[in-house]
């Protein structure tokens, strides 16, 4: 499943001089991203294929009534820099953020929309262990994906060298792999 960021109403991140809206950016790039996996043979359905809103606590969700075995949200963040180069590869952090930017970027994402959850009936503190457990094998998981991407696409790009953490919402589903 792949997420393009954004979208409708919400543009992301705008560039100051270009105007280039961040919701078209990852479209873009999820489309032919999109193009690229089905040609070696993948199935590959996205959460938005146009520029709609869909809210952050919806999208995994989407991911996970369709069964998906992978999740990744794309985007293309702002920086204070003026000339900014290169990407990075971001896991959910059950801890905090792994910089003051990781930080201050799952905030600015978050303010989107709440963060949805799992509906679980049964003993809280059971559901709550359960939980935890999932979501941990879920972010090992993901960081053993998130540092095979991250070693792909630092052949084509200049990338952060460490895959990041932090709280994004979008991350929080249990049981789905997701690389942001």
């Amino acid at each position: 499943m792949l997420d393009p960021g954004h979208g409708g109403k919400d543009p992301g991140a705008i560039g100051r001089n270009t105007r280039i809206r961040e919701k078209d950016i990852a479209l873009h790039i999820a489309r032919e991203t999109k193009k690229l996996l089905e040609a070696s043979g993948y199935q590959v359905l996205m959460i938005r294929n146009s520029d709609i809103f869909i809210p952050v606590p919806e999208r995994p969700v989407l991911a996970q009534k369709a069964k998906a075995d992978l999740f990744v949200s794309i985007h293309a963040d702002s920086v204070e820099s003026s000339e900014p180069r290169g990407g990075g590869v971001y896991v959910l952090s059950q801890k905090g953020a792994s910089s003051a930017a990781a930080a201050l970027l799952a905030a600015n994402e978050n303010a989107a929309g709440s963060i949805g959850g799992v509906n679980m009936g049964g003993n809280k503190d059971v559901n709550q262990v359960l939980m935890n457990m999932v979501q941990t094998q879920t972010i090992n998981d993901s960081k053993r994906l998130a540092r095979f991407v991250l070693n792909q696409m630092s052949k084509h790009n200049k990338m952060k060298n460490e895959v990041q953490y932090a709280g994004f919402g979008v991350l929080r589903a249990p049981d789905v792999p997701l690389p942001s």
